[in-house]
């Protein structure tokens, strides 16, 4: 990540960075809650780091992604309620020309399977990242990936005319809460978290 952006974030006022985004100042770090964890951001270190002293090691790539991430929604975040109106990603401000292109189409297959598989598991999943079931489609959840964003998923099951399918939606305000290649690198980790604590679930089972 370009270290302008780090430059940004550290000429900001850190009470008005806590107001917009609803995340807490803890020293010389922000602590900001990601898919049902706290982590904190260390401006003058450059790191993200998991907020708890004891925890299971995150691989790099994983960190790098989710502090890609926080910086952004430290830096456009909004103090501004949730509207209640659900959408696709195409459907927020120049989604439609964004998300058109095959390399920022997510892909739900996993999802799909995990749903077919059972719908239960992918409840328990999204609880265990803060989230649970929301009644939408055949089956829904809601994780809260960020404090001011949280992403649904809907399931629907195959049927005589339709394939299986899952949708991703967004509250209508997304948008104004991080541009949209971040909100798709959000919705990229949402999904692989979700996907991997299901399968952890289906082991246990």
């Amino acid at each position: 990540m370009d270290d302008c952006f780090w430059a940004e974030l550290m000429e900001l006022d850190p009470n008005d960075v806590c107001r917009r985004s609803g995340v807490e100042r803890k020293g010389a770090s922000y602590q900001i809650r990601i898919l049902g964890r706290d982590y904190l951001l260390i401006p003058s270190a450059r790191r993200l780091v998991y907020a708890e002293a004891i925890c299971r090691e995150e691989e790099d790539s994983v960190l790098q992604g989710l502090c890609f991430v926080a910086v952004h929604y430290l830096l456009h975040a909004r103090d501004i309620p949730l509207v209640g109106e659900l959408v696709s990603a195409s459907e927020l401000k120049g989604g439609k020309l964004f998300f058109a292109a095959g390399a920022h189409s997510p892909d739900f297959s996993s999802l799909e399977e995990v749903f077919s598989t059972s719908t239960r598991t992918m409840v328990r999943a999204a609880e265990a990242l803060g989230g649970g079931a929301v009644a939408h489609g055949d089956a829904a959840v809601e994780v809260r990936a960020l404090p001011h964003l949280p992403i649904s998923f809907i399931f629907w099951r195959e049927d005589e005319e339709f394939p299986a399918d899952v949708s991703m939606l967004f509250d209508r305000t997304a948008d104004r809460q991080l541009p949209l290649d971040v909100i798709l690198a959000l919705a990229q980790e949402t999904m692989r978290q979700l996907v991997e604590k299901a399968r952890e679930e289906i082991d246990l089972e």
